[in-house]
Parts: structure tokens; sequence; C-alpha cells
């Protein structure tokens, strides 16, 4: 199976510069792998979603040591590809949860309430939750989506794509994840695990379904 490493090795290859110019990328989409060890943690990142949510964090392009600026939608795309052969949707991953996961069949909390509840309980305006709450709904819609954000895992994705903390209109310092995590919990009345939403999933696309070796690229 591919390790970070090789995929920063290919992308040196593909792009140009070195591969610690890429290597940060291509941890974090292969991160999740710490809280769940088994290949269907890609639900996570390796899709579509993956390579918009990497956007956010790293920016449309990073520039690398020969100077060149490379598109972060391309070193995604360039991961995902090689892990699965082509890169999936959020649809493709919720073909597999399981129907029979409770999980996958919780309602869905508005997010405007969870911006209400978030300020009565913080302090502050609503207005100030919104982005939190609107990118851990956002995705909502697909079961697949909700696996991306609503679990213990998923509160550490939110840290990265907002920061740790702000202070709020009120002065008060407010801890992004113990937002998420109340966002979670108003839905789910538990912080689920990663393990929760997608154990028993593993199918063989999941370890890719067009190789059994990464090749380092010529």
């Amino acid at each position: 199976m591919a390790k970070p490493l090789f995929h920063a090795i290919n992308s040196a290859k593909k792009f140009g510069g070195k591969p610690e110019d890429y290597q940060a990328i291509h941890c974090k989409l292969d991160e999740s792998k710490s809280a769940y060890p088994q290949m269907s943690h890609r639900i996570v990142l390796h899709s579509l979603f993956g390579r918009d949510f990497c956007r956010k964090l790293f920016g449309e392009t990073v520039q690398n040591s020969d100077g060149q600026k490379i598109s972060v939608a391309e070193i995604v795309d360039q991961h995902v590809l090689e892990d699965l052969g082509f890169l999936p949707s959020l649809e493709d991953w919720f073909r597999e949860l399981s129907d029979d996961n409770p999980l996958v069949k919780s309602p869905y909390f508005p997010t405007e309430k969870q911006c209400k509840i978030s300020a009565k309980n913080f302090g502050g305006q609503p207005e100030e939750y919104l982005q939190i709450h609107q990118q851990m709904n956002g995705v909502h819609a697909n079961p697949a989506g909700k696996a991306i954000f609503h679990h213990a895992y998923g509160t550490f994705l939110i840290e990265d794509l907002f920061g740790v903390g702000f202070t709020n209109s009120a002065g008060r310092v407010v801890s992004m994840r113990e937002v998420a995590e109340q966002h979670i919990l108003r839905t789910f009345r538990k912080i689920p695990t990663l393990e929760d939403w997608i154990k028993g999933i593993d199918k063989p696309w999941m370890a890719g379904i067009r190789k059994t070796k990464l090749v380092l690229v010529d």
C-alpha cells in the first residue's frame, strides 16, 4: 500500500521540486488512518470532497522549491488515483455504508439552530459560529458526508480549517473543537469514533482497483 512518503516522491517527479514540498498534503490525506487503521479510513478525504477540503486548508496552489506554483487539486488527485485508481464521490462511499448503522439514519440538526445554541452556550452572536456549523452540515445530505466530520477525529479537522479557537464578541475565548463536539452531541447524544461509522465496510476497491502496489513515476 502507498505511504505519504512515496506519494510525495511521485509528486516531485511529476510536478518538480522536492518531495518535502508536497509532504504535508499527502500526510493530511492519510492522517485518518491514525483514527481507523483499515483501508476504509479513506472515506474521510479520498474523494472529490477531500480535494475541496485540501484546497481550503492549503490554498489553491503550493509553491515548490523550483519556484513553480502547483495546483493543490492536482496533487490530491494524484494521491487518490495512486491509491484507488479513480476519483470517488461521496456517493461512491455512501453505497458502502451499512443501512443498519444508526449513525447513517441520524436526523438533520439545522445549521441555524446549531448557531443559536452555540451563541447561548458560549456567548456572542449566532453568526460567529456560522462557518463552523455550515462546514459540518454542508455535506450532511449524504451520510458519507456526515462521516467526515461527525466523530472525534472530525473535530480535529475542524481545528485544521478554523484554528484551535477564537475570541467572540462577548470577550470569551472559545475552543473550536468544543463547538464541534457540541454540534455532534446535539445530533447523536454521543461523540462517535470514525470506526463507529465505517467498521465493516472494507471492500477491495478501497485498497485500489487498478494496482497491486505503488509504482514510482519515471
